[in-house]
């Protein structure tokens, strides 16, 4: 059995690095920095991965020189992964003291983490850091900053963001369609989550989970019974899976209700599933 190293922090991990960097008499350089972000990502959490490479950076460029765009993909990874969506400022800070950017991918971690925060102020000045580095934001791009609005069902922004987009001649993929029906949910406005179903059904695009699902939670949430039954049925005869549980949450909500004829429909739907090979354990 091998022995059991200590545990260290990120600033003990970069001063025995550079402890050891002196001791050899050899120079901090950005191959150092990859291979330290490269065999972290793998070993560590990522927020001591995230530490430990902001740490490297900076301790780089005080020398006057500059870190490499893989090891700032590697932080960025970090910081998506630790969550800490107040490092998106950092991440942005140490590209431009590096003088250099972020790429679509870079952009697309830190939106994402951004959205999930809900904090649309950081998503805002992202969106704004991207057209300032010349990197034009892609329909995936747009449908992040959609979904910080949803999150927080502001059903007025995912609609004007929506007009942008038709301004720019961007495609309407599902995506779009699954930001807008969320915020509706969200603001339970369920008859709005229908109108844009119609709509996207009018497309004759094919149904996806994320359509759905949104509406099937605000109707298991608000005890519309017949509301998340038809969106089971919908689900159903799209050729997607439904949850065990979802179908069991519904039958409880008819038998609460004392629905008897709801219960029934409920377990032909059930056995529909099962023939059809449809029902997802939980």
């Amino acid at each position: 059995q091998q022995p059991r190293l200590p545990e260290l922090d990120a600033t003990d991990i970069v001063h025995h690095t550079l402890r050891f960097r002196r001791a050899v008499n050899d120079r901090l350089d950005r191959l150092l920095v990859d291979d330290v972000g490269r065999r972290l990502k793998r070993r560590a959490p990522p927020a001591v991965t995230r530490d430990v490479l902001e740490l490297l950076m900076r301790q780089i460029m005080r020398g006057g020189a500059s870190f490499s765009r893989r090891a700032l993909d590697t932080y960025v990874v970090a910081v998506r992964e630790a969550g800490d969506v107040m490092e998106a400022y950092t991440a942005l800070q140490l590209a431009e003291q590096n003088r250099s950017r972020l790429n679509h991918r870079q952009f697309s971690l830190l939106l994402q983490l951004a959205s999930t925060c809900r904090r649309d102020d950081i998503v805002e000045e992202l969106f704004s850091e991207m057209a300032r580095c010349g990197v034009e934001p892609r329909v995936w791009a747009w449908s992040e900053r959609m979904r910080c609005y949803a999150l927080k069902g502001e059903v007025d922004r995912v609609e004007a963001t929506i007009e942008e987009m038709k301004r720019l001649r961007l495609p309407l993929l599902p995506s779009v369609f699954h930001r807008f029906i969320e915020a509706h949910a969200r603001a339970g406005d369920l008859v709005g989550a229908e109108q844009v179903y119609k709509i996207f059904q009018r497309t004759g695009s094919k149904t996806t989970p994320a359509l759905l699902i949104p509406l099937l939670q605000a109707y298991l949430a608000g005890s519309h019974a017949m509301g998340a039954l038809s969106t089971l049925i919908r689900m159903q005869e799209a050729g997607l899976f439904c949850r065990e549980s979802d179908v069991a949450a519904v039958r409880a909500l008819f038998k609460e209700q004392g629905n008897l004829a709801g219960r029934m429909r409920t377990d032909v739907l059930l056995s529909t599933l099962k023939g059809a090979n449809q029902l997802q354990a939980d």
